[in-house]
């Protein structure tokens, strides 16, 4: 019973939060905020809402709730959840053997990266909702355009000097210190963007191309699995090279 609750409790969160999001990029689409600025919208409401289903349940035991950060940010706690994890994946057959060589990886990019993978999900939240609420919206009345092409969507070039200063960071920072903990997060999180901002320059061509949408599928699995940091690189080239020549003062910014 209590698991069945448990479950229930966890999809009110979700449909809660997913409801908020879609309350506030409405209100945004409705005031004619620019794209972005819609999608920068959804992603906090994200934010915001499942920081606080965190916070408020501790407002009690604040100490509690500091104990629990610290607790996951320590070697200790990588360490209880890396052994976690490795018992799980030999429970279902992995060979964790070749899994302990990439445990440094992990540590520095998953595990203490939490936050920007956090922030990537809240961003892509926030920009699949522009286009549900776009698409709807803009059938009902005319105050909401329809939405930008994900092919026409452009990374700020200001934004550069945030991966600049994760890997000026990473250079400099102490291992496993705070700042290179920070390091870690801008990096994974301005490599999450920029692998956005490729995709769109991918969907640009294969447009282009004509290619079907069955095969543009297709093309987008493969390249994700196999090509991933090959499209990252396209993003991060695209501040200089232009490669869709769209970048103009009206234009939009994925951020």
């Amino acid at each position: 019973m209590d698991v069945i609750l448990g479950i229930l409790l966890d999809m009110a969160i979700v449909l809660f939060t997913l409801g908020m999001v879609a309350l506030t990029t409405s209100w945004a689409l409705l005031h004619k905020f620019k794209p972005r600025a819609v999608v920068l919208t959804g992603a906090l409401t994200m934010g915001f809402v499942t920081l606080a289903t965190y916070v408020l349940p501790q407002l009690g035991h604040p100490s509690d709730a500091w104990s629990q950060f610290s607790q996951y940010f320590s070697q200790k706690g990588f360490e209880a959840d890396w052994k976690d994890n490795i018992d799980e994946m030999s429970k279902v057959g992995v060979d964790t053997g070749k899994i302990v060589p990439f445990k440094d990886l992990y540590q520095k990019y998953i595990y203490m990266a939490a936050p920007a993978w956090e922030a990537i999900r809240w961003m892509v939240w926030g920009l699949l909702m522009y286009y549900a609420a776009s698409s709807v919206l803009s059938r009902i009345t005319t105050k909401v355009p329809k939405a930008i092409a994900f092919r026409e969507w452009i990374v700020p070039e200001p934004l550069i000097f945030g991966l600049i200063a994760g890997g000026a960071l990473k250079l400099l920072a102490k291992d496993d210190g705070p700042l290179d903990i920070l390091a870690g997060n801008l990096l994974v999180f301005f490599v999450g963007l920029y692998t956005l901002g490729g995709f769109s320059i991918v969907s640009f061509y294969l447009t282009k191309w004509r290619l079907p949408k069955m095969l543009r599928i297709v093309s987008y699995v493969f390249i994700f699995w196999f090509t991933f940091f090959s499209v990252c690189s396209l993003g991060i080239l695209d501040v200089w090279f232009d490669f869709r020549k769209l970048k103009t003062p009206q234009s939009e910014a994925l951020s």
